[in-house]
């Protein structure tokens, strides 16, 4: 549990520089979920947290899987072929749960700011693994 959330802080940032790039990658063919917008003041709703929560788990374990998979790539072309095929997996993961990008990455961005937030996140994460 201390090692994923030392984890969970590291993938915040990462989620960062990953959650812009999902968003260009977003096939037009896929639905935009349904899940209410949450304003800068508005507390985020438990069900929303669990999947934020949840999504973030399993962006996390992708990022995991890559890191893996990309040192033993042999060229860079298998480095990019990696760099699309977790692209895609990391939307499917955040789109799986009923968000779009945006509300994943804000949600996300204002735990970097609330500890309450941050703390049901990471709560919300460790109890998707059980």
């Amino acid at each position: 549990m201390i090692v994923f959330r030392a984890a969970a802080v590291a993938v915040v940032l990462s989620s960062f520089v990953v959650a812009p790039v999902l968003a260009q990658q977003r096939r037009s063919d896929m639905p935009i979920p349904q899940v209410p917008a949450v304003s800068q003041n508005d507390e985020i709703p438990d069900a929303v947290v669990h999947k934020v929560g949840t999504a973030w788990r399993n962006v996390t374990t992708i990022n995991k899987t890559y890191e893996q998979r990309a040192k033993a790539a042999e060229t860079q072309q298998q480095v990019q072929d990696l760099d699309v095929q977790t692209r895609n997996e990391m939307l499917k993961a955040i789109s799986d749960q009923g968000l779009s990008v945006q509300q994943y990455r804000q949600a996300l961005q204002r735990a970097q700011t609330n500890s309450t937030l941050r703390k049901r996140l990471i709560s919300a994460a460790e109890q998707s693994n059980k």
